[in-house]
């Protein structure tokens, strides 16, 4: 029986994790299920057509409506970047990501909620978890001698 990161590796190998970037206004066949489809609005033109096929959605326009995100226009190549690092660095997260994200627009929120659970905690169980906690340790917790309390502003 094949291990975890043995099939993730499979899964990897025949294109199916990853970042794929596309241009907002010319959305391509849809990638394998695991990857992250980002669609790119170089222009702030906000194209309608974008909204549905892609996860992610970066546009230069100044006031970006959701679901866009609007970034400067120098720093879209290294925010570009910065999300395939991230991808590539965590594929089974990445994958999980698109799979929660398009799966939860169309359940209630109740079913969106366990499905969001159900993916964190396989995440959690993951060979990536373990090594990000590795290199992360918990910060110590400051102890007050009385309980948490939340305060509203």
């Amino acid at each position: 029986m094949q291990s975890v990161s043995e099939i993730l590796s499979d899964i990897e190998a025949a294109g199916g994790v990853g970042l794929r970037v596309e241009d907002a206004a010319c959305p391509g066949p849809a990638p394998a299920p695991g990857v992250l489809r980002l669609g790119v609005d170089r222009r702030g033109a906000l194209p309608e057509e974008a909204e549905e096929p892609f996860d992610i959605l970066l546009t230069t326009a100044a006031e970006a409506p959701a679901p866009w995100v609007g970034i400067d226009a120098p720093a879209m190549d290294a925010a570009i970047e910065e999300l395939r690092r991230r991808a590539s660095a965590a594929p089974a997260a990445a994958a999980a990501a698109a799979q929660v994200m398009r799966a939860s627009l169309t359940l209630p929120f109740e079913q969106a909620l366990v499905q969001e659970s159900f993916a964190y905690s396989m995440l959690l169980a993951s060979a990536g978890f373990g090594a990000w906690r590795a290199s992360s340790p918990p910060r110590p917790r400051m102890n007050t001698g009385r309980p948490p309390s939340l305060q509203r502003g």
